[in-house]
């Protein structure tokens, strides 16, 4: 019975808003009711470097098959670095000024600042080290889900950012990159995040790969 890691941001995760997604229509889930072993790992909220610092402890599963499902909060276009965020939470005012003003001037800010939270080349560099760790198995990742217009409407730049990032996937993964040109349906209204349908289309794309 072959072993499966699976390393994920909160796209491998059940949620609960904008929509319901539950345990079991997960495609993490859906692999382990296929009669795979599976190992899960992941993170809500994860950039791709601190999900590589959990592969150091998780190696240890000595899985036959890796997958890995990482990007979208990487590259997604932000009004403020992780520091100043991180900061201007930390007091009352500041916090109360992001809440009344941000609304107002984060699609201003996203379109003049050009910040992600990770830089290309830190991106490729962390893929780089990912697929090193596991170049001896079977090893995939999951491309960042494609952008639409209502998407792009919330959050000027981020169909350039998913697409060049999705570019540098492709470049130094080719065949191990799994993409979804047309998820159709299987978004939630947020955009991001995979509802029962999607995970269940991630789930027969893994599956055709892997048999």
């Amino acid at each position: 019975m072959k072993k499966i890691l699976v390393i994920t941001d909160s796209l491998g995760l059940p949620r609960e808003n904008p929509e319901e997604c539950i345990y079991e229509n997960t495609w993490p889930f859906l692999l382990k009711k296929n009669g795979f072993i599976t190992h899960q790992v992941s993170i809500g909220g994860a950039t791709i470097d601190q999900l590589f610092r959990q592969v150091i402890y998780h190696k240890l599963f000595n899985p036959d098959i890796v997958i890995v499902q990482a990007g979208i909060v990487d590259c997604a276009p932000r009004a403020l670095t992780q520091f100043e965020s991180q900061f201007l939470n930390k007091f009352f005012l500041s916090r109360l000024a992001l809440r009344y003003l941000m609304p107002r001037i984060s699609n201003s800010l996203r379109k003049n600042r050009r910040i992600s939270y990770t830089s290309s080349d830190s991106f490729e560099k962390y893929i780089l080290r990912f697929k090193k760790q596991f170049s001896e198995i079977q090893f995939f990742w999951l491309g960042i889900m494609p952008s639409n217009t209502d998407y792009e409407k919330k959050i000027p730049g981020v169909t350039r950012n998913i697409n060049h990032y999705n570019s540098i996937l492709n470049k130094n993964l080719g065949h191990q990159l799994l993409t979804f040109d047309n998820i159709g349906d299987g978004l939630m209204s947020d955009h991001i995040h995979l509802n029962e349908l999607g995970h269940n289309c991630v789930f027969n794309m893994l599956i055709d790969k892997i048999e």
